[in-house]
C-alpha cells in the first residue's frame, strides 16, 4: 500500500502518467471537449482528442492556430486560424415546448 511519503514517486511513474493521460483524454473525447497544456516548445495548446487536432492558443486567448491533425504536423503556410471559443463542435439546439 502506498503512503503519503511516496505519493510523489507514484505520481511521477510512467505507469501512473500513462493511465492519467488515458483517463483525461478519454473523458475529453467522450465529451467532445479539449485539454489545455504547455507543449515541449512552451506553447499553450488545445488538444481535441475526438478529432486528433492540436491548436496553439494565442497569447490573448482569442485565436487558435492549427498545429497538427492525426499526429501529422500542418505546414505553416497551411495553418488555419480560428476564433477561440469554448465549443469546437456544434452545440445541440433545444426544441421549444
Amino acid at each position: 500500500m502506498n503512503s503519503l511519503a511516496n505519493i510523489g514517486e507514484t505520481v511521477q511513474s510512467p505507469e501512473f502518467q500513462a493511465r492519467f493521460d488515458d483517463v483525461v483524454s478519454g473523458t475529453a473525447r467522450r465529451n467532445h471537449s479539449y485539454i489545455v497544456y504547455k507543449d515541449a516548445q512552451k506553447r499553450t495548446v488545445r488538444e481535441y482528442p475526438a478529432t486528433e487536432e492540436i491548436f496553439e492558443v494565442s497569447a490573448d486567448d482569442k485565436t487558435l492556430t492549427l498545429l497538427s491533425v492525426h499526429g501529422v504536423p500542418v505546414a505553416p503556410a497551411d495553418a488555419i486560424v480560428v476564433e477561440a471559443t469554448p465549443y469546437r463542435f456544434p452545440q445541440p439546439v433545444l426544441a421549444a415546448h
